[in-house]
Parts: C-alpha cells; sequence; structure tokens
C-alpha cells in the first residue's frame, strides 16, 4: 500500500469531516466507513442532554441515508453505502 496515498486520503477526510460533512475514509468490500465531526451545537446539546445509561451506549446516534452512525467522542463513524461522502448531519 502506498503510505503516501493513505495519509493524504485521511488528511482530506479530516478536513471535511470538520466542517461537518460526511467523509470517506476507506472502502470495505462493497461499502465505506464514512466520519463526520460533531459541529459544536451538536456537542453541546449532547452534553446538555447526557445521562449516564449504558442501555442507550449502543444505541446509533443518527441516520443518514439508511447508514447508522455511531458517535465515538466528539465524532461519528459509520459503515454504509457509496454515495454519502459530502453529506451534512442534520441533528433533530
Amino acid at each position: 500500500p502506498d503510505i503516501e496515498l493513505q495519509g493524504k486520503r485521511l488528511q482530506v477526510a479530516k478536513e471535511m469531516a470538520a466542517v461537518g460533512q460526511i467523509a470517506e475514509l476507506r472502502q470495505s468490500g462493497n461499502q465505506r466507513l464514512y466520519l463526520v465531526d460533531l459541529t459544536d451545537e451538536q456537542r453541546a446539546s449532547l452534553e446538555r442532554q447526557w445521562e449516564p445509561d449504558w442501555d442507550q451506549a449502543c444505541r446509533p446516534w443518527a441516520n443518514i441515508e439508511g447508514t447508522d452512525l455511531f458517535r465515538c467522542s466528539s465524532a461519528a463513524v459509520g459503515l454504509g453505502p457509496d454515495g454519502l461522502q459530502g453529506m451534512e448531519v442534520e441533528q433533530e
């Protein structure tokens, strides 16, 4: 594998994710691994609504076009089909 190409792909994905757009990290079979950073408003909302409830820990944070995104600290990740790159995540 070309390390420089992989590094560039990760850098581009991080830049997209930082502005609230879903970014493709890599392909896995016929699906893609996606990353998106939570906006300041989304993080603040989580902090306001947070309650210690481990039963809810495995629930998706959001669903975009049928793809579940799971929160991991201040970002969210998900495995889904091609075509989600560049979409923005709206939280209700």
